[in-house]
């Protein structure tokens, strides 16, 4: 995988790296904010996905205007993925909105391997299953471990991003937690979701997600 230096649209990243794939073959790429993503699409007669895209960046540096409360650096992130599902009938010269609602209607998911984070105070690292709903809005679950998770939560309270209500009842349960953990070990298990437009971690509410540029995607069997 090729290491190189990036700076996009106030985004900057000191190293990169990236792998994509289908099957045996690499795929050309391209790279938008520190992250590389395929400009390929399957030939017609290979109606099965199983794209596997690897990423990572290094010292990715936030551009101002995100007033980003955790720092405006990221000491590393990486992803690894599968996009995975069947997609059914013909899509050769078919609208890329459409193409998405089939493999959306076909049980098509992006099934992440791993993920890692290292961020300000917090460190996650975890796995799991993004889709789509009938909208086109991102739908998932991951199971993550996580250190630094109570003081990220406070820092976000303090800038108004989540409410101190939610803050200190998250430190309450994600410290009873810690508290039941193995003493060696200093993360704590933590069920993350994405649905109806927010960022779960556990039963409490942290994000808004934006919606996608293809969004709404046609209905089913439209």
């Amino acid at each position: 995988m090729r290491m190189l230096p990036l700076a996009v649209g106030g985004w900057r990243a000191a190293r990169l790296a990236s792998d994509c794939r289908y099957g045996r073959s690499v795929l050309p790429k391209r790279t938008v904010f520190g992250l590389a993503i395929s400009n390929w699409r399957p030939p017609p007669d290979r109606r099965h996905l199983g794209n596997h895209l690897s990423l990572f960046a290094a010292d990715v540096f936030l551009p101002a205007a995100a007033q980003a409360p955790l720092g405006e650096r990221i000491d590393a992130i990486s992803i690894r993925s599968e996009v995975t599902g069947d997609v059914q009938g013909d899509v050769r010269g078919m609208p890329w909105r459409k193409v998405l609602a089939h493999w959306r209607d076909a049980g098509g998911t992006l099934e992440v391997r791993g993920f890692d984070l290292d961020y300000g105070p917090l460190q996650l690292t975890g796995d799991g299953t993004v889709a789509l709903d009938k909208t086109g809005e991102p739908i998932g679950a991951f199971s993550l471990r996580a250190t630094g998770i109570v003081e990220a939560m406070r820092t976000l309270a303090d800038h108004g991003l989540i409410s101190r209500t939610v803050a200190a009842g998250a430190a309450f349960v994600f410290r009873a937690q810690k508290g039941q953990a193995d003493a060696g070990d200093p993360s704590i298990a933590l069920p993350a979701t994405v649905q109806d437009g927010k960022l779960f971690l556990g039963p409490f509410p942290v994000a808004r997600i934006p919606s996608p540029p293809w969004v709404p995607l046609p209905e089913s069997g439209s």
